[in-house]
């Protein structure tokens, strides 16, 4: 296994599945961040990169016991009409996470997907951040879209079943005789892991039926699974489908924990009640 699928194994061999998303909604913590001047907005801090170390800190603070792995979604930090900073805040929370929880795992999601050059960029832009795994786009290929990021020890999750309504448009459709093109990622992914390079793939919380019918054919590959919390997928049939999985697994939860409250007075202990919760329920 590669690095993040190792610390994934130790964590869940822990009890440990749940991997925090932490992608901050800047109107969210203008409402629970406490400035010099007192909880809510402050004159003191004026612009979303003020706010995200402070905003990202507090939720890894509340999560990191829990936590098998935290998730950062790369759109979520580039968005000029917030502030390139915010790239280099980015970096500092994954030092950040690196110092204080060296054991858990770091991932980007970014759904990379090309190849050659290209991909050898991106391996290295991930190396120098400083993260486990990434997110990866298998339509260009399988080894293509990983092999580099497999030379610097990088680990990939592609995409076979999304947790997004309109994901059905193409990863539903029959590429084989009884095989969904889902289902041809997840085999393609399964011969890598045979073959000596390490990949898992994204499988979403909202689909329990597809979740566990590529447990059961590929139950040797890791699985990050969204779509828990806010967008309304079944914990409890997540549990049941991977209870008997061979790999290690993590459930990914963004907003179902760091907009636990809108008060600031509990939203620190909220946000680790919510971490709470979820981690027990996947015990």
């Amino acid at each position: 296994m590669g690095k993040a699928f190792e610390k994934l194994a130790v964590a869940n061999a822990s009890g440990k599945h749940l991997c925090v998303g932490l992608d901050p909604d800047f109107d969210h913590a203008r409402k629970v961040i406490k400035g010099p001047r007192g909880y809510g907005m402050s004159d003191a801090l004026v612009s979303d990169d003020d706010y995200a170390p402070h905003y990202v800190s507090e939720i890894i603070k509340q999560t990191g016991k829990y936590a098998a792995a935290f998730k950062f979604n790369f759109e979520f930090w580039c968005n000029p009409d917030y502030n390139f900073q915010l790239l280099m805040v980015l970096r500092s929370m994954i030092q950040k996470i690196r110092f204080e929880y060296p054991d858990v795992a770091i991932i980007l999601d970014r759904k990379y997907g090309d190849i050659g050059n290209t991909s050898g960029r991106s391996a290295s832009f991930a190396v120098k951040l400083g993260v486990d795994a990434v997110t990866v786009n298998p339509y260009m290929g399988t080894r293509d879209v990983t092999d580099e990021f497999a030379k610097v020890g990088v680990d990939c999750f592609l995409l076979a079943r999304t947790s997004n309504l309109g994901g059905e448009e193409f990863q539903r459709r029959q590429v084989g005789k009884d095989v969904s093109l889902a289902e041809a990622v997840a085999l393609s992914v399964r011969f890598g892991v045979r073959n000596d390079n390490p990949r898992g793939i994204v499988v979403g919380a909202t689909n329990a039926t597809e979740l566990a019918n590529l447990q059961s054919l590929v139950p040797d590959v890791p699985f990050l699974i969204p779509g828990v919390g806010a967008q309304g997928g079944d914990l409890n049939a997540v549990v049941l489908a991977m209870q008997k999985h061979e790999a290690p697994w993590i459930v990914n939860v963004g907003r179902g924990i760091a907009e636990a409250s809108d008060d600031p007075a509990t939203w620190p202990s909220l946000v680790a009640e919510s971490a709470k919760k979820y981690h027990e329920a996947m015990k």
